[in-house]
């Protein structure tokens, strides 16, 4: 788990080149009279420009995430070519790029991948040229773009929830675990509601929490319904809302919408969708981008007349979660209900749990009102039918279905999948745990089920993953009636923020100081076994010297006349890590060494030899340098001496300096010139 600060996104500076338009004219000009009017000033068509594309383009002026460098203009359709000023940051469009046989197209056609700076590298200036053309008119456009460096790693420590309590009670609640131990939730907040709910419907249902990709923020997507508002179920289907709900966050306190703070939900659905239900999002490989797939009932028109009213499964992409692609794709549509999908990657295989949404057997799903479970190598494959014999590689295979109902004697929905955290003592001794969660709605929330990635990836028609033994649901430690949620990881920073519901505070550090010889290294750890980053110092006896951490160490050589030295470490502007200061460290004085030079001919060419003698009664290695070379590892015994001799190749040498150096201790001697003529 990462955090970093949290900065409201910010739009990109737009630096306009000389636009370069290239505008085709219409061949004549149109006119209109009037009867008793004067005649009207001749008319022009208006022009389609390729600028007013580039006009409509908005981008984050600083990102953590995949940039979304269109390819179609929205306003008047131009294509559009990304440029990148270091592709090894921000990648362009990519000329070469195919389009999948199975599953969406990449809408940026491989352009705006980011690769963040590491942790403590600093951000990273980057320009992007978009060039637009539209009927052989074309113009460019720049944009100034950060790109934050990575943010820093921290192991995770326990679980977050969010949850809603009832169909009167649609606020967004949240709880935490107390411990590195999924069943020991808490509810958090005192218990009151941990986001505002005064727009568009009022209610907010089914949150669901997603990691961002890179690990440093999570996303929350709610469904925008309220029943308890007075709407009715029908209604709910057929005039419901096209938007979703989405906030982020870095400490799962303090949230703020995608879309500006004030604003209320996204609209992603269709204007003949009757419903945009339980949304949730997971990141695909290939795409490089978020899926966000949600539920809802399609009609024939807008006005909602006529249509094929049972409920399917549709997808859009986003790596921002402010800008959607459209229209949606149809993901699932069997001709039967399919709500309430949530997906895992284990291996190469993403698991669907989907709820079937008839009231009874549907297409081959033997039980109407709870889940099954799919596979598949291309998370956006559509699916056509229930197939416990489709191909994996290019659709989604059924593996497992009625999979809570007959444990549990109750109607399920809202899976959620979470995967154990190292230390967890659920976790299995290979840290494969994974616990499957079910909501039965009409029984007190969710009931959660111990299993693992292997018995996951094993499921199918004859082993299936719910007929196992040890299958069997579990309610302790859960959080207090939980309805359709989930749960998520989160460091031991993030999890303390949330008991305390406050800002996350920076967790301590300890600096520890060694010595090998002259040189210093300072060791810096963080209490919570984080990354570190940020620059120590050390200093002592009127010397100091600051040095940038690699790997949470640093080292400086100590000059011969500090005897004393210490090292403090300065924190980094993230703020998540205290400073802290080492203990002083005594050094050992520089080994004593003479130096005696003296020059020789040989073959008419002049040699200089350097002799280093060692009066200490340890064995020490020197490194000898002169202006006709060098030599770094010049071995001297205890009360011995070593010559390291330099041939100049030539006939004479004017007069020089030689110096030897022992731990950072430097001794130096001169030589005469010398001539072998």
């Amino acid at each position: 788990m990462t955090t970093r600060e949290h900065d409201a996104p910010r739009r990109a500076r737009a630096v306009r080149t000389a636009l370069a338009c290239l505008l085709v004219l219409p061949v004549g000009t149109l006119g209109m009279h009037a009867a008793g009017a004067e005649e009207a000033a001749p008319k022009t068509e208006s022009v389609s420009s390729p600028s007013a594309d580039l006009e409509a383009i908005e981008l984050a002026e600083q990102t953590t995430e995949n940039l979304p460098l269109v390819t179609n203009g929205e306003v008047e359709g131009s294509d559009i070519v990304w440029e990148s000023t270091d592709p090894e940051l921000v990648s362009g469009t990519d000329p070469g790029h195919v389009a999948p046989e199975i599953g969406m197209d990449d809408p940026y056609a491989g352009g705006g991948v980011v690769t963040r700076p590491e942790y403590g590298a600093g951000d990273a200036e980057v320009t992007l040229t978009a060039t637009a053309t539209l009927d052989g008119a074309t113009a460019s456009r720049e944009f100034e773009v950060t790109v934050a460096e990575q943010s820093r790693s921290v192991p995770d420590a326990g679980y977050a929830a969010a949850y809603f309590r009832a169909d009167d009670d649609e606020r967004i609640y949240s709880a935490a675990t107390t411990e590195n131990d999924f069943f020991t939730f808490e509810e958090v907040n005192d218990g009151r509601p941990v986001v505002d709910n005064a727009e568009d419907t009022t209610g907010h249902r089914d949150p669901y929490i997603l990691r961002s990709h890179e690990g440093d923020r999570y996303y929350m997507i709610a469904t925008d319904l309220c029943i308890g508002c007075g709407t009715g179920w029908d209604e709910a289907q057929s005039e419901g809302s096209l938007k979703v709900n989405v906030w982020e966050s870095t400490d799962l306190v303090t949230w703020e919408r995608t879309n500006g703070d004030g604003n209320g939900g996204i609209e992603v659905n269709q204007p003949e969708a009757g419903m945009t239900w339980a949304a949730e999002a997971y990141w695909d490989d290939d795409l490089q981008s978020y899926v966000l797939f949600f539920a809802s009932r399609l009609y024939d028109d807008a006005e909602h007349t006529t249509g094929d009213l049972h409920a399917r499964m549709f997808a859009v992409l986003t790596r921002d979660f402010v800008t959607f692609t459209s229209p949606p794709q149809s993901w699932q549509d069997t001709g039967y209900g399919r709500i309430d999908s949530t997906v895992q990657k284990i291996g190469d295989h993403y698991y669907r749990f989907t709820k079937n949404e008839d009231g009874g057997e549907a297409d081959g799903l033997e039980r109407g009102k709870d889940i099954f479970l799919e596979r598949s190598t291309v998370l956006t494959a559509p699916t056509t039918a229930s197939d416990w014999d489709a191909d994996p590689n290019t659709g989604w295979q059924l593996v497992d279905t009625a999979m809570t109902t007959p444990v549990t004697g109750n109607a399920g929905e809202g899976p959620q999948i979470a995967e154990l955290n190292q230390g967890d003592p659920n976790n299995t001794a290979d840290d494969d745990g994974y616990v499957f969660l079910v909501d039965n709605y009409g029984a007190g929330g969710y009931r959660a089920f111990v299993t693992s990635g292997a018995e996951i990836a094993a499921s199918e028609r004859d082993h299936r993953l719910s007929q196992q033994d040890g299958w069997e649901p579990r309610t302790d430690g859960l959080p207090e009636s939980p309805r359709h949620g989930s749960f998520v990881s989160a460091s031991q920073q993030v999890l303390d923020a949330m008991h305390g519901w406050r800002e996350v505070e920076a967790v301590g550090s300890q600096t520890a100081l060694t010595a090998s010889g002259r040189t210093v290294t300072a060791e810096v750890a963080a209490d919570d076994d984080g990354e570190v980053a940020g620059e120590v110092t050390f200093s002592g006896d009127g010397w100091s010297e600051t040095v940038a951490l690699s790997d949470g160490e640093a080292s400086a050589q100590v000059p011969a006349s500090v005897q004393e030295v210490v090292a403090r470490y300065e924190g980094y502007r993230d703020g998540l890590v205290e400073p802290s200061r080492s203990t002083a460290l005594e050094i050992d004085s520089p080994a004593t060494v003479d130096v005696d030079t003296a020059t020789r001919c040989v073959a008419g060419q002049v040699v200089l030899a350097v002799t280093a003698g060692n009066a200490d009664d340890e064995t020490v290695t020197a490194a000898v340098s002169t202006p006709l070379g060098e030599r770094t590892e010049l071995t001297l015994r205890p009360g011995a001496s070593s010559t390291a001799t330099f041939s100049s190749r030539r006939s004479e040498i004017p007069a020089g300096e030689v110096t030897v150096d022992v731990d950072g201790a430097e001794t130096t001697a001169s030589y005469s010139s010398a001539s072998c003529g």
